[in-house]
């Protein structure tokens, strides 16, 4: 009896275990969409065997596709869960790319519309040429929009001739390299993603009369990788320097910290302070009270729509006290955080991160000035006001608070239902041995 009863021990422990290793599967950082089933849009170096209708080859598992591509077709490659990053680029490249869409379910698509954000100061756009498979182009969307730094495209199919291939191609996109940034990297990122048709960014199919959206929440970014400026005097060399990574950020702050006691200085240690965040309609300001050291040479504004996450970044001159950004997607959390730098580019210490929703002057901590540089007023009590102690890395996405419970409830609750099988199976087999 002890010998046939001996194994029902290990048996709640290998259902802890099992437990466990879902855990560690889900808990593991990869890309972010890869277990979706929805379509998804997508930057790729051009590729000549591309159709300009739409893509016939076969792409196979999505985890596959998007490490490598499809057939001769290559995909950049995958910095992060949510990010693809070119190869380095020399001043006076072309950045030639397609944009694609990831269509798993083979949906048969009736409307795109893609904005892309760049930074005009680093990036020249060049060239849109709309794929055959979409020829209604929507008045106004099919061009540069410098001043905005937005790419603007939106098209339709024929009714009728939708395309429903796995991978379509929408268009091909081609930039210019004008100048390099300060860390050396600059992003081009889908603007304003809903889940809706309301945004700037979508992929419908149509079912009758009714129109939805096929495109994931998520889409990842392209980072756009330049020879690295290695140093800048002043703030003229600096006010030009926008939408950079975090991760650019977080590297120059590791550099730092790695360096000797003697190469650092007490400009480290310093903090931005009383930074305020105002809204109007589409627009955002953000101020702070200036520092008063020789040794600066102007400040670095950080934000994006997650917290601690900064995508973006703007360096202005060292007499500037306040930021504007126009055309942002009004109902949008964004926060905001800024640091000083000095004439041999080291960072002070991030400034406590505050937040506002565009569009909703109730979220915002004083008013907004309405001419660029003028200053915000008083600080005032911000209810979406964070706390950021330094940068955070994107592409640091663990599972979700909610998903990690869960697991553990199912890990426990398998346990203990495996555990009352064995008992009862014990309890019967001691009840008929009597």
């Amino acid at each position: 009896m002890h010998n046939r009863l001996s194994h029902w021990r290990p048996a709640p422990t290998r259902a802890f275990v099992i437990g466990l290793m879902l855990l560690s599967r889900f808990a593991t950082p990869s890309f972010a969409l890869a277990q979706t089933a929805k379509a998804m849009l997508l930057l790729r170096p051009h590729c000549e065997d591309s159709s300009s209708g739409g893509s016939q080859a076969s792409v196979g598992d999505f985890a596959t596709f998007i490490q490598a591509g499809v057939g001769s077709c290559r995909n950049f490659t995958v910095r992060d869960p949510k990010t693809q990053e070119t190869p380095v680029l020399q001043t006076g490249n072309t950045l030639d790319m397609d944009l694609v869409l990831y269509n798993p379910d083979r949906d048969k698509i009736h409307h795109v519309r893609s904005w892309l954000s760049y930074d005009s100061q680093i990036l020249e756009g060049s060239l849109i040429t709309i794929g055959d498979s979409f020829s209604v182009p929507t008045p106004g969307e099919e061009d540069f929009a410098p001043g905005d730094g937005l790419v603007k495209l939106s098209a339709s199919a024929e009714e009728g001739k939708e395309p429903s291939e796995q991978l379509i191609v929408i268009a091909r996109v081609q930039f210019h390299v004008l100048r390099s940034p300060i860390g050396g990297r600059t992003p081009l990122s889908f603007y304003d993603v809903q889940s809706s048709l309301l945004g700037h960014t979508f992929a419908s199919n149509k079912t009758g009369q009714q129109e939805t959206n096929a495109l994931g929440a998520d889409v990842p970014s392209l980072m756009v990788l330049t020879e690295e400026v290695q140093t800048h005097t002043g703030a003229n060399s600096s006010a030009s320097d926008a939408d950079v990574s975090s991760s650019s950020a977080s590297e120059e702050v590791n550099a730092s910290s790695n360096s000797s006691s003697e190469q650092r200085t007490a400009f480290v240690l310093l903090q931005v302070q009383n930074v305020r965040v105002g809204t109007e309609g589409s627009s955002v300001s953000v101020a702070w009270d200036a520092f008063h050291s020789s040794e600066l040479g102007g400040y670095n504004v950080y934000w994006s729509t997650q917290a601690g996450r900064y995508i973006h970044r703007h360096s202005l001159g060292s007499d500037a006290t306040s930021f504007i950004l126009r055309g942002l997607p009004t109902g949008t959390v964004y926060y905001f955080a800024v640091r000083g730098f000095d004439t041999q580019n080291e960072e002070s210490a991030f400034s406590q991160e505050v937040a506002v929703k565009v569009g909703d002057p109730s979220t915002s901590t004083s008013p907004l000035p309405m001419q660029p540089g003028q200053d915000m007023g008083p600080h005032g009590q911000n209810p979406l006001q964070g706390n950021v102690g330094g940068a955070r890395v994107p592409g640091q996405a663990g599972l979700p608070t909610g998903m990690l419970f869960f697991l553990v409830c199912s890990a426990t609750a398998g346990m203990f239902f495996a555990f009352r099988r064995q008992w009862i199976a014990l309890r019967t087999h001691q009840s008929s041995s009597r």
